[in-house]
């Protein structure tokens, strides 16, 4: 069985946190912004991102997050809200 929290954090992810209604969320740097990444999974694949253009910025959110509201680009330092949503 491995361990995933362990497998991400291996995998550069930062400020691991399991959210409700969302799965394992992590903080990942990108080419020009920083991406909370959402339900990732033991591939390292995600069900989407939430884009911010400062690194606290994305950690305040993903520490505060309900895994309800997400962020609105355009405010509080989200960039893009491209969260994958099921059909």
């Amino acid at each position: 069985m491995i361990n995933l929290k362990a497998r991400l954090e291996d995998m550069g992810y930062t400020h691991l946190r399991y959210v409700d209604g969302v799965g394992w969320c992590g903080i990942h740097p990108m080419a020009f912004t920083v991406g909370v990444m959402l339900d990732l999974d033991q591939s390292c694949i995600n069900q989407g991102r939430f884009c911010f253009s400062e690194h606290c910025e994305a950690v305040h959110f993903l520490e505060n997050w309900d895994g309800v509201q997400d962020p609105t680009p355009g405010k509080d330092g989200c960039t893009a809200n491209k969260r994958v949503k099921p059909l």
